[in-house]
């Protein structure tokens, strides 16, 4: 499926932002991996989508090499991405939910009339992903921008395009963030879904609780690095926050202050409360007599 070696790809500044990544993913596999934003998963996640490009290290899926590869072959590989920005990489929000809805399938000729597009079935194409993933407020599918949907109604478009090409390999970049509660569920049972029919699964995630819920095999990235390796089962919630941080848990206790050692020659007859009194007194007693001679 997924077989990613050595990935580096630079932020958007020109650092470096990914050091060497090594990732894999299995056919029906949700890989999570969990971390703090502004720690790579941006720039990991459109380097696997090839809108991004690499600046070292191999990747492969399904054996085909896309290291440096235009997007369109990695589209054309069976590469499906739900990005974090929905307005920006996920839509053309001023084109119609329509256009939307097609924008990858056309490319397999399901729609052609001739060198035209036949829209009477790209309609109907559109309007059965509106049904099939209840995404509300489009009356008419010519008619609504998908600008002018929801948040949630807009990401439920986006996955339904990008899940109905049956894709080998979905990267979902916080793929319910700013979504009500009723389409977080959905998009997370549809993901799951996907995954029972084969599809490898990256998902990158800030919410433990989902990446706990939805993967099969969790990677902690912390500063371009992937620093722990767990599995939902034997996560700890604490561990992951620790590890999501860049702390340690291994630490050991400071050692403490050593005790130190009496004088040399004080040997065990360390004074008691009340010595010094009874000294001086002796010493005045002795002082006393030597005057009365």
């Amino acid at each position: 499926m997924l077989d990613a070696t050595g990935i580096r790809a630079a932020d958007d500044r020109g650092i470096n932002a990914l050091d060497s990544l090594d990732l894999t993913v299995r056919e029906g596999e949700v890989v999570g991996i969990a971390g703090v934003s502004g720690n790579g998963q941006t720039e990991l996640a459109e380097a696997l989508a090839g809108i991004r490009e690499m600046t070292g290290g191999d990747l492969r899926v399904n054996s085909t090499d896309l290291a440096g590869a235009s997007p369109r072959a990695f589209v054309d590989a069976g590469i499906s991405f739900v990005p974090e920005d929905r307005l920006q990489y996920g839509c053309a929000e001023e084109l119609s939910v329509l256009h939307n809805a097609g924008m990858k399938a056309y490319r397999e000729g399901r729609f052609a009339d001739g060198p035209l597009l036949d829209y009477d079935e790209l309609g109907s194409y559109a309007e059965s992903l509106i049904e099939e993933f209840d995404i509300r407020g489009v009356s008419d599918v010519t008619d609504i921008d998908a600008g002018d949907l929801s948040g949630g109604n807009l990401q439920k478009l986006i996955l339904a395009r990008e899940l109905d090409r049956d894709p080998d390999l979905l990267i979902a970049n916080q793929p319910t963030r700013g979504v009500d509660v009723g389409a977080i569920e959905f998009i997370r049972e549809a993901i799951l879904e996907q995954r029972e029919q084969g599809t490898g699964i990256v998902l990158i995630s800030e919410d433990i609780d989902e990446i706990t819920d939805l993967s099969d095999r969790i990677l902690v990235l912390y500063e371009g690095e992937f620093v722990y390796e767990t599995t939902p089962e034997a996560a700890d919630r604490e561990r992951l926050g620790i590890e999501m941080t860049g702390s340690r848990v291994d630490d050991e206790p400071a050692d403490a202050p050593e005790a130190v050692a009496p004088p040399a020659g004080a040997g065990s007859d360390t004074a008691e409360p009340g010595d010094s009194a009874e000294a001086t007194d002796s010493t005045t007693d002795v002082a006393a007599a030597g005057d009365g001679d």
